[in-house]
């Protein structure tokens, strides 16, 4: 139930950051604080009832040696949900966002700290699941041609798309006329 909470939380920290008019980024800001406080919420019980709920993950956060290794990830979750909370009184726009995202990286990091080896709890380890090297490396190599091409396609995006839009702005520069004179579809309206 949390993870919808939080990607509404991180759509209404990033639509304030895409360069939108006044409108929508003063509705995202209203709506962020009540999702923040559910995410923040979550967060909590997910936390708190986890090591109650399975001994071995317990051990694994509690444990002499490793409690010593371990405690900077919920202090740095903490801090991180503080700090996102002030930045959105403050009235910025990337820290809100990075805040987010910084969140849900920890609550992962969290979550496999408390689960490793096991991808599988408690049967299937990282290694009793994972593919056979020749796999491993076509993906690798899918991955490597891919990934650019993609990174490419969202820089390109960016820069088609970039820029402020004010309202009302979206529908004049969608009947604007097409090059070629001869064109069957061209808005002569406008």
């Amino acid at each position: 139930m949390g993870e919808p909470v939080g990607e509404a939380r991180i759509g209404d920290d990033r639509e304030p950051v895409q360069r939108i008019g006044n409108a929508i980024p003063a509705r995202s800001r209203a709506q962020a604080k009540p999702l923040r406080l559910l995410v923040l919420a979550f967060i909590v019980v997910v936390t708190l009832w986890t090591p109650f709920a399975f001994e071995r993950i317990a051990m694994r956060w509690f444990s002499v040696p490793n409690i010593f290794f371990l405690w900077w990830v919920p202090v740095a979750t903490a801090l991180v949900g503080i700090l996102g909370w002030r930045s959105l009184a403050s009235g910025r726009e990337v820290v809100p966002f990075a805040t987010a995202i910084a969140l849900f990286l920890l609550c992962y990091l969290g979550l496999a700290v408390s689960t490793f080896p096991y991808l599988v709890p408690p049967s299937l380890t990282v290694w009793d699941t994972a593919s056979s090297p020749p796999t491993q490396i076509f993906m690798l190599l899918g991955t490597l041609v891919m990934l650019p091409i993609i990174l490419g396609y969202f820089v390109f995006v960016y820069w088609i798309f970039g820029g402020k839009l004010r309202e009302g702005e979206a529908i004049t520069k969608a009947r604007r006329k097409p090059c070629s004179s001869d064109a069957p579809w061209r808005d002569t309206a406008a």
